[in-house]
């Protein structure tokens, strides 16, 4: 699970490098026994998730297929011109 977890943040994180046009990101963690909530945002040009590539190391797999596969869930949460949210959740 942790290296699962760990794998969907280093992509969220990626990609805000690669396609955010920002050089920062806020990455907040809350947790207790048996959960996590980890939410990875931007502030930059976003994007419209429906037209997500079905490339298959993307969206649908390096984050979301990743969390499914430990119990969890990643969504991803955008809107063109006002930046980007990732949120993990274990278990899902």
């Amino acid at each position: 699970m942790t290296e699962s977890v760990a794998a969907s943040v280093a992509e969220a994180l990626r990609n805000v490098a690669r396609h955010a046009g920002v050089d920062e990101a806020e990455v907040s963690v809350q947790g207790g026994p048996g959960w996590a909530t980890i939410e990875v945002r931007d502030q930059g040009r976003g994007f419209d998730p429906r037209s997500a590539s079905p490339a298959p190391r993307g969206i649908r797999e390096s984050i979301s297929g990743r969390m499914i596969a430990a119990g969890g869930t990643g969504v991803v949460n955008s809107v063109p011109g006002h930046g980007t949210t990732v949120v993990l959740r274990w278990p899902g």
